[in-house]
């Protein structure tokens, strides 16, 4: 008899220990289940947001090209002053969910041209006084090195924060993290003057964007033609005029505007409007 009971009692928590150990098994297995939805939800969400910037950074590069290309092919004199015209004439209110709006043949800018427009605009101001000296013809004077126009152009393309440090010389090299590194108050009087050039819509709407001022300014300082292995900037061939030896001032302006709309342009086509943004991925 106590052998049996004993037998019966053993088979009972053989069963019991079996069913533990299965529901043990299931709650594991929704477990890792659970585990591997979660993981695979957000490498999805993580997969979306790159294919977001990855296409954003697309189109921003095609029509950068595309610009490039119209400008090269019109017959538009100073697309830097026509970038400005129609910062000037539309609103924030004119913005529109379709970025090829006034391409497809649509009015209004939409907040994709627009961004463009706002960058073509300010930085084109500088970068066409910039090559308007370089290619007045007497080299002597008017040469350039790349690295004379990158101390000038970051600062200027900082806004008004950045001429600010320029100015007052709140950093230097010693700091590691400073942003313009130097002071000049004479560039930094002249940057400003030139800022106060550009139009209060044309400044809001470059200032609302935050460019990424270090990738920008670099990618601009790189588009630019250069000429004795890289330590000045090249300028522009003479004209080719048969009615006169030397363009008129208005002419050399157009052809300089010219040139550093299509610099601009390669440049965005290289980081983007908003370069700083697409490279800090989560």
């Amino acid at each position: 008899m106590g052998i049996s009971n004993m037998g019966e009692g053993g088979g009972s928590r053989r069963v019991m220990v079996a069913c533990v150990v299965m529901v043990m098994v299931v709650v594991l297995m929704c477990v890792v289940t659970g585990n591997a939805y979660q993981s695979n939800k957000g490498s999805s969400a993580s997969a979306s947001s790159s294919q977001e910037m990855y296409v954003q950074e697309k189109e921003e590069m095609l029509y950068a090209e595309e610009f490039i290309g119209r400008s090269s092919a019109s017959n538009e004199k100073n697309p830097i002053s026509s970038a400005c015209a129609r910062i000037n004439s539309h609103s924030s209110d004119h913005f529109t969910d379709s970025r090829m709006t006034t391409m497809n043949g649509g009015g209004g800018l939409s907040a994709f041209e627009w961004e463009f427009d706002a960058v073509l605009c300010y930085a084109g101001t500088f970068m066409s006084k910039m090559l308007s000296e370089l290619n007045s013809g007497d080299k002597s004077s008017s040469a350039k090195s790349p690295e004379h126009v990158h101390l000038h152009l970051q600062p200027y393309l900082g806004g008004q924060d950045a001429l600010t440090q320029l100015l007052k010389g709140n950093e230097n090299a010693d700091n590691a993290t400073c942003f313009v590194c130097y002071e000049d108050t004479g560039a930094a009087n002249g940057l400003m003057q030139l800022r106060e050039t550009v139009s209060v819509a044309a400044l809001k709407a470059y200032d609302a964007i935050d460019v990424c001022v270090y990738d920008l300014a670099a990618a601009i300082v790189i588009s630019i033609p250069k000429e004795q292995g890289g330590r000045l900037l090249k300028p522009l061939p003479p004209p080719t005029s048969t009615s006169s030896s030397s363009s008129s001032p208005t002419e050399s302006e157009e052809r300089s505007a010219i040139e550093a709309a299509q610099i601009i342009m390669k440049a965005v086509a290289l980081v983007g409007v908003n370069g700083c943004k697409n490279n800090h991925r989560a």
